[in-house]
């Protein structure tokens, strides 16, 4: 989408005229000053509100007229409430580090503007006048909604009507003293229990860590926790874990955790692990990005396990050898590929061991493609924590067309959204015994998303 981007204010100090009108009580709605330039709202909730720029003041007022003058100390009395957004339907807006362009909606709500037409529609022919650019130190200032995506969802001229201040653009109430909350009456807590695993499959002779926790402690009489069948520990206390060792056979392993308390209550949890057996020949490999560009770099990875002495080990692409690496447990692989789009890779390596041995690892495909998914990373502060506390993740994409926004999930719900490639995020406190793991998504400018999965943490 074109547009003229316009330049951004760094500060709002107001050049006010030599009169000012003067008065003896400032009331809700009103714009103060100080002895300084800068001009305030007072919001209904008492609180005074900053205009970041002069082109947001001039999206509600059309001159400093109506500006009260008060002395500093009474300047000081009203707190800081926050920033004064755009008023609705007034102007569109965009940041340097995004090219989309948002419609402000009631309340600071940012929609896309998805398209030319969709612009001319709202905006008219001139509609590419109409757009000012926010640092980005201020756009957190807002919230994005939905994107536009017909005419009807957004009436210009009555949203900008229907919000007659910044107090009602805001929300802002008079605060009161409130109503006294009636105590509510406590639900009583099921006897039931969770029962996680350290993961969701492994190799043979693999250890996993199971873990079982009670959701009711009183009056719990035991946990018992048995594996494929056979009880593997009990506990008179919650939680209650145990390691445990993947066989060979079945396909799918299966956890128990049966929980029971004095009352005769009981209850119970099941968790299954799969058998990995990509991995069983002890030689692995890993490509960076499964899916590149014609042109682009192809990263290969291969590792044999201790047990082997390894001589050689060696990577395959499509059959050819391509790398060979001599007395490494390591070996990597990166140079340019120049297949044509729709070529689809198979990689594998093999080792050799000083007794003339082969082990062969499980095939990946690396597919060449006009447009890859976003390349994306998530990691973690911490492998452990304690119930109540939080662990730090940050996800981490790139792709050739720039990434649009990263995310970071938990528990299916969305913690954190950034409209960058790096995101951070908080997330707890987790209170319930366990092991977890954290989603990261990323999205490219043309809407292409890749998920990922962090590595398991445990909460103790």
């Amino acid at each position: 989408m074109k547009h003229i981007l316009l330049s951004t204010a760094l500060a709002f100090s107001l050049i006010l005229p030599p009169f000012v009108s003067q008065a003896a009580t400032v009331q809700t709605g009103d714009l103060i000053r100080g002895s300084l330039s800068s001009v305030y709202y007072i919001g209904a909730d008492g609180a005074r509100y900053v205009f970041p720029t002069e082109k947001i003041y001039f999206t509600w007022y059309t001159d400093f007229s109506s500006v009260k003058t008060v002395t500093n100390a009474e300047l000081a009395s009203y707190p800081i409430g926050g920033n004064v957004t755009y008023r609705p339907g007034v102007r569109m807006v965009k940041i340097m580090t995004d090219p989309r362009v948002y419609a402000v909606d009631a309340g600071g709500t940012l929609r896309w503007v998805e398209t030319e037409e969709m612009a001319t529609s709202l905006y008219g022919s001139d509609w590419n006048t109409k757009i000012d650019d926010i640092s980005d130190a201020y756009f957190t200032n807002y919230t994005l909604g939905s994107s536009i995506t017909t005419p009807s969802e957004f009436d210009v001229s009555a949203i900008t009507t229907n919000i007659t201040s910044i107090s009602s653009d805001k929300g802002l109430v008079v605060p009161g003293i409130p109503e006294p909350s009636p105590t509510p009456t406590p639900e009583p807590v099921v006897a039931s229990g969770t029962l996680t695993a350290s993961k969701t499959s492994a190799t043979v002779n693999a250890s996993i860590d199971l873990f079982a926790s009670a959701t009711l402690n009183s009056g719990l009489s035991q946990i018992r926790v048995l594996w494929n069948g056979i009880l593997e520990k009990t506990c008179t206390s919650s939680p209650c874990n145990v390691s445990v060792t993947i066989p060979s056979s079945p396909d799918v392993s299966t956890a128990v955790a049966e929980f029971s308390w004095t009352n005769g209550a009981t209850a119970s949890a099941t968790k299954g692990v799969t058998l990995d057996t990509s991995g069983q020949s002890g030689v692995r490999i890993v490509v960076t990005r499964p899916e590149i560009r014609s042109g682009g770099i192809l990263e290969i990875t291969s590792e044999v396990d201790q047990n082997i002495a390894t001589k050689y080990l060696e990577i395959y692409l499509d059959e050819n050898l391509i790398r060979s690496c001599t007395d490494l447990r390591i070996c990597q692989y990166a140079d340019t590929d120049s297949s044509p789009t729709g070529t689809i890779h198979e990689v594998y390596a093999i080792a050799r061991d000083i007794l003339g041995n082969t082990y062969q690892s499980a095939s990946q495909e690396v597919r060449v493609v006009d447009n890859p998914h976003p390349y994306t990373t998530i990691a973690l502060g911490k492998t452990l924590i304690y119930s109540g506390e939080t662990i730090d993740a940050t996800v981490q994409a790139s792709d050739d067309d720039g990434i649009a926004s990263t995310q970071i999930w938990f528990n299916n719900s969305l913690v954190k959204e950034c409209l960058s490639s790096i995101c951070t995020a908080n997330v707890g406190p987790i209170t319930t015994p366990g092991f977890y793991a954290i989603v990261g998504k990323a999205k490219d400018l043309t809407g292409l998303e890749t998920v990922v999965t962090s590595e398991s943490f445990l909460v103790q």
